[in-house]
């Protein structure tokens, strides 16, 4: 255990347990004494914003969604589907791939370590070829196009592509048909290569699980190759100009109703660092506490007819971007906008509503403690939060921390002649 260094939260009554190895992968560990269920996340820093980076000094650049292609290919063993090979074992496998990294993950009850064993060795390898990567080009084009017809991802999009001149914010994940379509075996090869390396991956484990055993484990299974592979690229981010493309955007689609987003652009906040941390979840509880279902704000707007259960607010905060987000369905559209332009205006003059505040600090405390009883929710936030370069333990030390003071002076702040962007997707044949 004295390879271990413990990390302890007395809100949680959580431990976890980090080891950091010779090769420079961390590997973190939550004992839960008493669970059935395992868990296992195994990421990279490694999602779709990094297509522009320096090796050797040059630049390159990468295909938009490459780290969504590298994830689907991943999958593919020389001999045997993994998501079989799970299934033999009796674990359920899956990943996902997002704006800054691309994570594996397996859930199970039984067969822990071979599951695990199985975990470190397809990621540690890939399987290549011009012929699978020109069919997967066909499967990840059928993907694009099945959401390019949702109303509420055109609606995003639209948004997204306006409120941000040159941030890769404003692309799809996926990519375009074109880059997904001009993506080689030696792009994807460059992108493995580049980010699958140990100084850039965090394993997390969760589950009533021996440590030393599961270090052991790791170690076994970490192969000499993966392990002589060190970080040598730095990424390049693009300067995001003040201002916005268009302020409106309308689209006609087949909805029954009006779909709109409004969007506040905001200067970025320093990512990673915990000042932004408790300013983004000073907003949070802002937004929360004057326009979430239980406000004096929106029921008023409910009972007028211009709010209804589709509408929502959030503040999300990246690399390199930060923006608020409203909106939702309704008929009335034009006068919800209006009446939150005021709304926000209201709160940086008069401030918001202390006891509001209180109650929804105090509500999201409570939502995460409880929430924390699932292993499964621990460990897909414990990988959320590190990969914005936080521990898991930082989010309920902040919310506690945090005062309606310190968070209104925040708010004036921000939403302080913010740039804005409206997207509308209109039913067919209303006039744009």
């Amino acid at each position: 255990m004295n390879k271990w260094t413990r990390y302890s939260d007395p809100l949680l009554n959580e431990t976890i347990l980090k080891h950091k190895m010779a090769c420079g992968l961390e590997v973190y560990l939550l004992v839960k004494p008493g669970f059935a269920k395992k868990f296992a996340y195994f990421g990279t820093k490694y999602g779709a914003f990094n297509n522009e980076i320096i090796l050797s000094g040059k630049q390159i650049s990468l295909p938009l969604g490459a780290a969504h292609f590298l994830e689907h290919k991943i999958f593919e063993d020389k001999e045997k589907n993994v998501f079989n090979a799970f299934s033999e074992l009796g674990a359920s496998v899956n990943a996902y791939t997002n704006y800054t990294s691309t994570v594996y993950h397996f859930s199970t009850s039984e067969n822990f370590e071979p599951s695990l064993e199985k975990l470190l060795e397809f990621v540690q390898r890939t399987h290549l070829t011009e012929e699978n990567i020109e069919k997967e080009k066909g499967i990840i084009l059928q993907e694009i196009a099945s959401y390019e017809d949702d109303p509420g991802f055109r609606c995003l999009v639209n948004l997204l592509k306006n409120l941000y001149v040159e941030h890769p914010v404003r692309e799809d994940i996926a990519g375009t048909p074109e880059s997904v379509s001009s993506t080689t075996k030696e792009d994807l090869e460059l992108a493995y290569e580049t980010f699958y390396v140990p100084d850039n991956m965090v394993l997390f484990i969760a589950g009533d699980l021996d440590p030393d055993q599961v270090l052991a484990i790791v170690e076994e299974r970490l192969e000499d190759d993966f392990k002589s592979r060190k970080s040598n690229f730095e990424l390049v981010m693009p300067n995001e100009p003040s201002g916005c493309l268009n302020h409106l955007i309308e689209q006609e689609m087949a909805v029954p109703a009006p779909l709109f987003e409004m969007a506040l652009k905001h200067q970025s906040l320093p990512y990673g660092d915990q000042e932004t941390l408790r300013h983004t979840m000073e907003i949070k509880v802002i937004l929360d506490a004057q326009f979430g279902r239980g406000s004096v704000f929106y029921n008023r707007m409910y009972e007028l007819g211009i709010f209804n259960p589709t509408l929502s607010i959030d503040f999300t905060q990246g690399q390199g971007y930060t923006y608020t987000i409203f909106g939702g369905e309704s008929t009335r559209y034009e006068e919800a906008i209006e009446a939150f332009r005021s709304e926000i205006g209201r709160i940086r003059a008069d401030g918001p509503d202390r006891e509001a505040f209180e109650r929804i600090r105090r509500k999201m405390t409570g939502k995460f403690i409880s929430a924390s009883n699932s292993l499964q929710y621990l460990s897909s936030a414990f990988m959320h939060y590190y990969m914005k370069g936080h521990h898991l333990f930082d989010y309920l030390k902040t919310i506690h921390e945090i005062n309606v003071d310190e968070a209104y002076e925040t708010f004036k702040v921000m939403y302080e002649n913010p740039d804005e962007v409206i997207s509308v997707i209109k039913p067919r044949g209303e006039k744009l």
